[in-house]
């Protein structure tokens, strides 16, 4: 069921946020604590470029949607916070790694759907890392 709701909410968001596919990630919270094994969507943001002496870098910006009542960790359920980590399965054997961080608003997240049952989590790309 909750499979099927993800679905009607990228459906009805699609054309407006450009949806990329349902990934499964995996979520380290700052203290250690992990999530293996989520599913999230991925939402393109933005694309900042600039340069740094002499040296071009892109910096990305990139919203996920999450059921929040996936969010949950050994100790309960959490609210995205800054230090939180989103890890992309490995592409080309390297892994990606997304750091949430809050938008202009001040928060790390929005939530979205009838009764906010979905929430949007704000991270930027932080680094690629081999996957062990």
């Amino acid at each position: 069921m909750a499979r099927k709701l993800l679905q009607r909410s990228e459906t009805a968001l699609g054309n407006r946020l450009k949806l990329s596919a349902t990934e499964t990630v995996e979520i380290r919270a700052e203290d250690g604590q992990v999530i293996e094994q989520i599913e999230m969507t991925k939402l393109p943001r933005d694309i900042e470029r600039f340069d740094v002496e002499e040296a071009e870098f892109t910096a990305l910006e990139q919203d996920w949607t999450v059921f929040e009542s996936e969010l949950l960790f050994d100790d309960g359920k959490r609210e995205p916070q800054r230090g939180w980590e989103i890890w992309r399965e490995p592409i080309d054997g390297k892994r990606e790694v997304y750091a949430v961080l809050p938008n202009g608003s001040g928060r790390c997240f929005e939530a979205i759907g009838s009764i906010g049952e979905l929430y949007m989590i704000f991270s930027k790309f932080d680094r690629k890392e081999d996957h062990a």
